[in-house]
């Protein structure tokens, strides 16, 4: 993966076949991951920390305003 950062886990919220994770990540308390439920070995819990990442070709830049 070309970016590799550790967040921290702020909410975790169960949605059947997946669970939606709010992480503060390089001081954004808003960003989302949206992890399928069959991905077992993830210790989703508040506060805990994780590893996150992404290859280049499937990040997009947005305009703040």
């Amino acid at each position: 993966m070309d970016n590799n950062q550790t967040g921290k886990i702020e909410e975790v919220i169960y949605h059947g076949d997946h669970t939606r994770v709010r992480l503060d990540l390089l001081g954004n308390k808003e960003f989302i991951l949206k992890v399928p439920n069959s991905s077992n070995e993830l210790d989703l819990k508040l506060g805990n920390e994780i590893k996150v990442g992404w290859n280049s070709q499937d990040a997009r830049a947005l305009d703040p305003k």
